[in-house]
């Protein structure tokens, strides 16, 4: 996954596979950006895990 927090890429996969309903973060975290969300979708995708967006 490369050097984001943890907390961030858990609550995006979260977002993306609708378990959550926002991938907001406490500050001092940032929430996942597009290009990032792009890479988790995809990881997510080829382990079986997300056929959707």
């Amino acid at each position: 996954m490369g050097a984001g927090q943890g907390t961030v890429y858990a609550k995006a996969a979260l977002d993306l596979l609708d378990v959550i309903p926002s991938r907001a973060v406490r500050s001092p975290l940032v929430a996942a950006n597009e290009d990032e969300l792009a890479d988790l979708a995809e990881r997510l995708r080829d382990a079986g895990l997300f056929t959707t967006r």
